[in-house]
């Protein structure tokens, strides 16, 4: 590593002897991605997901209050929504401190559930909190937020500019007396690659110079390296993920979860399917689910879209049976890109229909496909060796490639 004599003497050799063939600079307001932006989303996400679901766990065991009493006001927690978002929204404008970032996208997201929560009085005449349609909205929305966050975590973080964007939000560090020693040394270098980096401006390599020069000032006030309690929580469960998790046992449990998984829509379609075969018990079947269901789900097409939930659930059940069952063969990539598309057509596509009809009873089954999903990226992910969650996901939407029968693929190792 170069210590500040060095940086004096390159930036008298770059200024002397041989000149940048550096582009003129110009304005540049393309958008720059914040430092840990993945992390400031992915709790806004937790946050949003949480609010949802507990204010209608509270308002069902409480009966559905109502907060002002019987008089003429009714305080919605709609506006307690926007109270959090307001918050969420005015914290980081008003102070520079980087933990507002984190109040920030808890406010936001907790207010966001809260706001939402109320849809179905907003698309209704008659104010309809309970209105069918009101779940698929707040699924919908959920799930488009977790595809911006996915988009965030696997933009592109290179290039000059957004090194010197981090490096100044990072020196907050040194005014807090909050800087370690790893801080510094990645600070240190990525500041070097702009330095060396043939794309960036003059200017930019005359600040990622002086910032050179700040972090090797020896008056710089260095803290003892301390890891928080999540990366404690995080090293321990990966401790005991790989003391206990060999990929053997991995697999097993992964398909254990995935045959459970695919039990009850295929048990459900099939019984279904022998039910209808029967004149007498199909009529009693279409009675039931015509005449007795809750009139909120009946209309002219609601008994067509139960039977194509029915059907699509079975087919989805159908695909993560066989992809539990080609990883008990040990057929680990074409298993694994099996559940992935079948889990991500349910939790994107299948599950719009089930909040319809189900509600928010369906959080439990899509929390649980969630859950077999990452377990599955984590698996290639520790296995099968394709980089981080986002680079996983990217390699199982690719076209997929069924290897011979009389050729056994490399993950058909032993475990």
């Amino acid at each position: 590593m170069l210590d500040s004599n060095d940086f004096d003497s390159v930036g008298m050799h770059m200024s002397s002897e041989t000149p940048m063939n550096t582009p003129k600079p110009h304005r540049d307001f393309g958008l720059v991605k914040r430092a840990n932006a993945e992390g400031y989303l992915l709790i806004m996400l937790i946050a949003f997901a949480l609010s949802v679901v507990l204010t209608r766990v509270y308002l069902d065991l409480a009966n559905y209050p109502r907060i002002g009493g019987d008089g003429p006001y009714h305080i919605a927690h709609v506006l307690w929504g926007g109270l959090l978002l307001f918050a969420g929204a005015v914290l980081p404008l008003a102070f520079m401190n980087r933990r507002m970032f984190s109040l920030s996208a808890v406010l936001t997201g907790a207010g966001m559930g809260l706001f939402i929560d109320e849809v179905g009085k907003f698309i209704t005449s008659t104010n309809d909190y309970f209105v069918p349609l009101a779940a698929p909205i707040i699924y919908v929305f959920f799930v488009g937020t977790v595809i911006f966050y996915l988009r965030v975590r696997s933009a592109r973080t290179d290039g000059s500019r957004r090194t010197l964007y981090t490096s100044l939000d990072r020196l907050s560090d040194v005014v807090d007396h909050s800087l370690d020693a790893q801080a510094r040394e990645h600070l240190h270098d990525a500041l070097e690659r702009v330095l060396y980096d043939a794309r960036a401006s003059d200017d930019m390599k005359v600040l990622a110079e002086a910032l050179i020069h700040v972090l090797n000032d020896p008056a710089l006030d260095i803290v003892p390296q301390e890891d928080g309690p999540l990366v404690r929580l995080r090293d321990r469960a990966l401790a005991f993920e790989k003391r206990w998790f060999t990929r053997s046992k991995a697999r097993l449990a992964l398909s254990g979860a995935l045959l459970v998984l695919s039990i009850f829509p295929l048990l459900t379609l099939l019984s279904t399917l022998s039910t209808l075969a029967d004149p007498a018990m199909a009529d009693a079947l279409i009675f039931d689910w015509v005449i007795t269901s809750d009139p909120r789900f009946l209309g002219p097409n609601s008994f067509v879209w139960q039977i194509v939930l029915l059907v699509l659930q079975g087919l989805i059940g159908f695909g993560i049976f066989v992809s539990g069952v080609l990883l008990l063969l040990r057929r680990d990539d074409i298993a694994t890109r099996i559940g992935f598309l079948c889990l991500m057509v349910s939790l994107t596509v299948v599950n719009m229909l089930t909040f319809y009809f189900n509600q928010f009873t369906a959080v439990v089954t899509a929390s649980a496909e969630l859950v077999v999903l990452l377990a599955i990226t984590r698996y290639r992910t520790r296995f099968l060796n394709q980089g981080d969650t986002p680079e996983v996901m990217a390699q199982m939407l690719k076209p997929i490639h069924v290897p011979s029968l009389a050729h056994k693929s490399a993950s058909d190792s032993p475990g």
